[in-house]
């Protein structure tokens, strides 16, 4: 299983901007999608009337490294994959892995997306579990997460968006 530092380009408690906005804050959490797409919580060094700002999620490829970490990160991997059917060991719950998450201290938790529906006719709203509450029944296929053209989990290269005008 890939570790969290092969998976991620940034650590949490890594220091970052935000290229739309040029906020900065600290990564507090780290989340890995099904659809392969990497995103990072942000909590900003800003106070708006003596109140922190709310933090804000932001994809890996609209942040920058400000300033890495000194606190040692011990290698990490996560215990369940991407895609794998998965209930709450507590409530019975049950649904389909499609977000992992590291938390800054060390937390590691999973969304589950119910495949149960609504009364209105809607999918059931996800739910996030801790990871020692996680029983998987059924393991995830071996294609559930995209790949990227060298093997990696992740989102694969594209090719560049042509712009041609007519």
């Amino acid at each position: 299983m890939e570790t969290m530092e092969k998976l991620f380009k940034f650590k949490c408690g890594d220091k970052v901007k935000d290229e739309s906005s040029g906020a900065t804050g600290m990564i507090s959490v780290r989340l890995q999608h099904v659809s392969g797409n990497i995103r990072y919580w942000v909590q900003p060094e800003l106070l708006e009337n003596g109140s922190p700002v709310p933090d804000f999620s932001m994809d890996e490829e609209g942040l920058t490294l400000v300033e890495a970490t000194t606190k040692p990160s011990p290698a990490r991997t996560f215990r369940f994959e991407l895609g794998a059917k998965a209930k709450d060991k507590w409530s019975d719950l049950e649904g389909w892995i499609v977000v992992r998450q590291d938390h800054q201290h060390g937390c590691r938790r999973y969304e589950i997306q119910p495949t149960s529906i609504t009364k209105e006719g809607k999918l059931a709203q996800g739910y996030s579990i801790d990871e020692n509450a996680v029983v998987i029944t059924k393991a995830a296929k071996a294609d559930a997460v995209p790949k990227t053209s060298d093997g990696a989990e992740g989102i694969p290269s594209l090719p560049e968006p042509s712009c041609e005008t007519r």
